[in-house]
């Protein structure tokens, strides 16, 4: 729902569809988007029939297309931020929403013994590694856009990859701080005393 009912709004969840049938979309749209990225590696450096660009191999980065230390390490940290935020959807059960919504009850058990916010200490750094392999233009997307564009995108595409990295840090910033305000006007002394002894993010850390 849109707010709690006490002056508390979702900011960012507002435009977040609620039915079971846009998540079940974009997961199996995740696992086709895999599935045709893998292929590319697989094919490299020559285009597969999905990558329809002649020029593709001269454009693309061989960095994002092939084994090295940067993408074993983006991939390992992806895998371990993935775990955390499996952790917490477990965790928290029917308490987990996708919009601001007040719970059943103060979770403080589990991985939540340790952080408050365990879901963004997944989700971020998967948006953010995401969005480094993914959203460039000297990736798979030089499968599709035009070799009069690419080079001019490809010079951008860092500040572009920037700029959306800053709005999201903010906008999951924005989303903790309605949480943390619904959670102590919910549950008052309860959650002021966790959060003082629990980290938000990472223990011992922040």
């Amino acid at each position: 729902k849109e707010g709690t009912g006490d002056g508390i709004k979702d900011r960012i969840g507002l435009g977040v569809p609620k039915k079971k049938a846009f998540f079940i979309t974009t997961l199996v749209l995740n696992v086709l988007h895999t599935i045709y990225y893998a292929t590319l590696i697989h094919g490299f450096p020559h285009p597969a029939q999905l990558c329809p660009q002649r020029d593709f191999a001269r454009v693309a980065n061989p960095t994002v297309f092939t084994w090295n230390s940067t993408l074993t390490v983006l991939l390992t940290l992806n895998i371990l931020a993935g775990i955390i935020r499996i952790a917490a959807f477990r965790n928290l059960g029917q308490n987990f929403t996708f919009s601001l919504r007040e719970p059943d009850g103060l979770i403080t058990t589990g991985i939540h013994r340790y952080m408050q916010h365990p879901s963004y200490t997944g989700l971020i750094p998967i948006t953010l590694i995401n969005m480094w392999i993914y959203v460039r233009f000297d990736g798979y997307a030089a499968c599709w856009v035009s070799t009069r564009w690419l080079e001019p995108l490809i010079s951008v595409q860092y500040y572009m990859m920037a700029f959306l990295g800053v709005v999201f840090v903010f906008g999951s910033w924005a989303r903790v701080t309605d949480e943390e305000k619904m959670l102590k006007k919910v549950f008052g002394k309860e959650w002021i005393d966790y959060h003082v002894r629990t980290a938000r993010f990472i223990p011992g850390v922040f």
